[in-house]
């Protein structure tokens, strides 16, 4: 969780002195604006802590081998969103609203994992589109490499869209 918390702090540094206007601008027609980005994190942090619960409560147990998640951080690998419900909407968004959402998913995330003990984050386990079954304990470490891909496509927008940061104290740890 700490890792997902670090990451955390990272977007909302790369984000924090951008206008809603700013934040809703598509580089082009087929890529996300930081909105939409932010907004897919909200959704998959949510849903994600949502089947985690719904994961350690069944009694069918199975145990899952070590599945390639690193292979997230590969940017090169543009992956279509496999869960329609995670696909954000077109739709105005607010920095403050994003921030607030992401907020609550990350309160109710944390809270999930607060209540599972660490046999239940070994042997417990769910699909996932692409990487299939994989134990609990690999999805707290997925959510964190979810987030710092989307980091890097915050950046990548950011560019695109000429919107420049300064960089401050923070980065010389990255």
């Amino acid at each position: 969780m700490d890792a997902n918390a670090r990451i955390r702090q990272k977007v909302w540094r790369e984000v924090e002195r951008l206008s809603d206007e700013e934040i809703n601008r598509k580089p082009s027609p087929d890529r996300w604006s930081i909105a939409q980005i932010l907004e897919h994190l909200y959704l998959t942090e949510l849903t994600v802590a949502r089947r985690m619960k719904k994961a350690a409560d069944r009694t069918d147990k199975q145990i899952s081998g070590e599945k390639p998640i690193r292979l997230l951080l590969d940017r090169s690998l543009r992956v279509k969103v496999p869960i329609p419900d995670l696909e954000p909407s077109d739709d105005f968004k607010t920095l403050d609203s994003l921030r607030e959402k992401l907020c609550r998913s990350h309160r109710f995330f944390a809270g999930v994992l607060r209540d599972l003990t660490p046999d239940q984050l070994r042997r417990c386990s769910m699909r996932h589109p692409l990487f299939g079954t994989m134990s609990l304990e690999q999805w707290v470490e997925f959510v964190s490499l979810h987030e710092q891909r989307h980091l890097e496509q915050i950046r990548e927008t950011r560019e695109r869209l000429g919107l420049h940061r300064e960089p401050d104290g923070d980065e010389a740890g990255e």
